[in-house]
């Protein structure tokens, strides 16, 4: 922690009179008993305590002109200092930090101009800090982040620039006021951010919308998760009623890991901007009306783990720019109105288990470079009109589970290589063996991949490779045949 100026070891009524003499004392609005025989503690603004110590100086919109003098750091027991809308100049004195008991300090609506001095840092009991209105210049020192006591912070209208000191970005509890200056305080951006999606998505009406654009920290908002940093890494209003658009500003949230928007009225298209999320694991937007194309932007979030879009009405090609995505586990783009040819891309993406693009319109051959989707357990592409043989290179897929091409337009017979997969193939021009007909699975299979599953609250073993029987909802015979299906 910097030292404070020396002390000049003046005593309180020294002090007061040098102050006097500095700031043009006799052209005061009021200067009533100063320099007189008076008790300093009848002097025009000033507070004395039991033992006629100066403990408060208030001489506000007082016509005070000249510098502020280092002989304010001779009142040692000084706790309020109010200098507030006068005509002072100069810098703050580096000798304030001589005053350990000072609890508030307002030196706003002056002429002061240089640095804030570091020595302010040894205020330890400082609650409040008004410099607003000056023309203060330069960064902010980061000592001043140690003032952990500090609950209202005005620097607004300021030529201030430079990063808000960490501790002051920690500090949950501090009022922070830099408006006017060229300051960079991350939660304020993520405030401009969130403020724009609670306007955009008509955020009075939301399910929840508890302390949002309120004076309350954003980490007390609802569906709002901050680090130690004050970065934004988790926004979830999912199910909550957001109507509107997404606007751009999201992409602003440097920190964001995860964006969950699902199960709401969203609409217009994705924007840009979130290709800018660098830190993004999982973007979920599923169960919306968006429109539009997906931005090929998103293939710039190489952090990316999961990315639902299904069930909008996106329109368009499917990027080739998400074959990018090299981390990505599951791609889920199915319920949508995505044309044009599957991107031989995506078989760039080492880490997908799971690709759903089932249910658009879809055209074109499937491209055997799905065959390198090594970790690969379960592909959907029923519901479209693809055409072409199944490519021989998917029974390289070691992973795969389950396989789902009704629906299409494909011709030829099965590779052998596939002869053991579950897989649901009717609708289409294939050569289809007896053995792999349609039976009770498939149709239950069917009915999941046309009337949206993967967004069903209750879809317990569907799909999986035990008993139909088992499956939520699904009532079979003696014979395992399916004699009722419940899905209320």
């Amino acid at each position: 922690m910097p030292t404070s100026a020396p002390a000049l070891f003046l005593t309180d009524e020294e002090a007061l009179a040098a102050i006097y003499h500095a700031t043009n004392g006799p052209g005061w609005f009021n200067n009533e008993n100063w320099l007189s025989n008076a008790p300093i503690g009848e002097w025009h603004g000033v507070t004395v305590d039991s033992r006629g110590r100066v403990t408060g100086l208030s001489l506000r919109v007082n016509e005070l002109t000249g510098e502020m003098t280092s002989a304010l750091g001779s009142l040692a027991h000084l706790e309020n200092l109010d200098l507030r809308s006068n005509q002072l100049r100069g810098r703050i004195p580096s000798a304030l930090g001589n005053l350990p008991s000072l609890r508030s300090l307002d030196l706003s609506n002056n002429q002061l101009s240089g640095e804030i001095p570091p020595a302010l840092s040894s205020l330890v009991s400082l609650v409040e800090l008004d410099l607003r209105s000056n023309q203060l210049s330069g960064g902010l020192p980061s000592e001043l982040g140690n003032l952990v006591n500090l609950r209202e912070l005005d620097l607004a209208n300021n030529p201030l620039a430079g990063p808000v000191p960490p501790g002051w970005v920690n500090n949950t509890q501090l009022a922070i006021n830099i408006s006017g200056t060229r300051l960079k305080l991350p939660h304020n951006e993520a405030r401009e951010a969130l403020t724009a999606l609670y306007h955009a998505t008509n955020g009075p009406s939301w399910s929840n919308n508890e302390n949002w654009l309120s004076n309350a920290p954003i980490r007390e908002w609802h569906g709002v998760t901050v680090d130690a940093n004050g970065q934004v890494t988790e926004l979830n209003l999912s199910n909550n009623q957001l109507s509107g658009s997404i606007p751009p500003q999201l992409g602003n949230l440097a920190g964001l890991e995860w964006l969950n928007l699902f199960r709401n009225q969203l609409s217009g298209s994705i924007p840009p901007q979130l290709g800018n999320l660098a830190s993004l694991e999982r973007l979920n937007l599923f169960n919306n009306q968006l429109s539009g194309s997906i931005p090929p932007q998103l293939g710039n979030l190489v952090g990316l783990e999961r990315l639902y879009l299904s069930n909008n009405q996106l329109s368009g090609s499917i990027p080739p720019q998400l074959g990018n995505l090299a981390g990505l586990e599951q791609l889920f783009l199915s319920y949508n109105q995505l044309s044009g040819s599957i991107p031989p891309q995506l078989g760039n993406l080492a880490s997908l288990e799971r690709l759903s693009l089932s249910d658009n319109r879809l055209s074109g051959s499937i491209p055997s470079q799905l065959g390198n989707l090594a970790s690969l357990e379960r592909l959907y592409l029923s519901n479209n009109q693809l055409s072409g043989s199944i490519p021989s290179q998917l029974g390289n897929l070691a992973s795969l589970e389950w396989l789902f091409l009704s629906n299409n337009q494909l011709s030829g017979s099965i590779p052998p290589q596939l002869d053991s997969l579950p897989m649901t193939l009717h609708d289409n021009l294939l050569n289809v063996p007896v053995s792999r007909r349609p039976n009770d699975r498939m149709a239950l299979i069917a009915i999941y991949n046309a009337m949206g599953g993967q967004s069903w609250d209750r879809q317990q073993n569907w799909l999986n490779d035990i008993p139909v029987g088992r499956w939520d909802g699904v009532t079979v015979n003696s014979k395992g045949l399916v004699t009722g299906l419940d899905l209320s």
